[in-house]
């Protein structure tokens, strides 16, 4: 139980520390916001979601330059006693390699519907009218400007496909809720603990970045707190495109207030996943899904 939290608060707005109590959480519903073309023509049309390279998000911290650190760096010692991370200075070559380890980190990026602080504090009147779907920024910059499509899914559904996809082999799959700080976003990316030296180089620092999933890859500056943003990650060394099944996941498809395309057709996209088919109005500012 998060203590002291209002009635009114919003998850996004609690301390990191706070975050932490939600453990391990996968929201009831999750939202998300693509194309028209990626929802029709990849999405509903094969029935899988496709994770994606981490590097080709629109957050600088993913798609530009990190700083790195050491385990050791960061330990109080005689020449650093008051243990301050120092970033390291490194080569354009050992950057480089970092980078392409950093790739083999595979996202899937969702938005919550549901208002988890509920789920923590009972009822919340904060988000009653507001779910994931009426957010009009996700509308505007991730569904083409309101022409796009937002799909939604069972949270926990998806989470269990995702698992079985991947269960076995040389994946590993963690998952959590995006926390938005200023501090634990400007942290230099960790790539070395002391626990890994028995590993070559690049072991070590695969490793590392997976046990500092959170910090590495689950941390964004405050700017993108209305997002509400929950990830899923698969680390794996290959190249190979990974897709999932929403079959049983699935649970709507919305589409947008400037969506143009033969409502019939995408009905029988539709038709053998049994999911709804709604688009998105707008009054006075208001979401309103009128459905089919």
């Amino acid at each position: 139980m998060i203590q002291d939290a209002a009635s009114s608060r919003d998850y996004v707005d609690l301390s990191p520390e706070e975050l932490e109590k939600f453990g391990n959480i996968v929201p009831k519903e999750v939202c998300h916001f693509t194309s028209k073309h990626n929802a029709l023509k990849k999405i509903l049309k094969h029935g899988t979601i496709r994770f994606n390279d981490i590097t080709s998000t629109n957050d600088p911290k993913e798609t530009k330059e990190r700083l790195y650190y050491f385990d050791e760096l960061g330990s109080t010692n005689r020449f650093n006693p008051k243990g301050v991370v120092i970033p390291l200075d490194l080569s354009v070559n050992i950057k480089e390699k970092y980078r392409g380890l950093i790739k083999e980190c595979r996202i899937f990026c969702t938005s919550c519907h549901n208002d988890l602080m509920s789920l923590v504090i009972g009822d919340n009147s904060i988000q009653i009218c507001y779910g994931g779907m009426g957010r009009s920024s996700m509308w505007t910059h991730y569904a083409k400007n309101h022409s796009g499509v937002c799909l939604l899914f069972d949270g926990k559904k998806l989470d269990e496909n995702i698992n079985e996809k991947f269960r076995g082999g040389d994946y590993v799959v963690r998952h959590g809720l995006v926390t938005y700080d200023f501090d634990r976003s400007f942290a230099p990316t960790r790539v070395y603990d002391l626990e890994y030296e028995k590993y070559g180089e690049s072991e070590r620092t695969r490793r590392s970045l997976i046990k500092h999933y959170k910090n590495n890859f689950l941390c964004k500056t405050p700017d993108w707190k209305s997002e509400h943003e929950f990830r899923w990650l698969v680390f794996n060394q290959s190249n190979s495109e990974m897709l999932v099944p929403i079959e049983n996941a699935i649970k709507s498809v919305v589409v947008g207030t400037d969506y143009k395309y033969h409502f019939p057709s995408l009905k029988a996209l539709c038709k053998p996943l049994k999911i709804p088919v709604g688009k998105m109005n707008w009054l006075d500012g208001r979401p309103q899904i009128e459905w089919f």
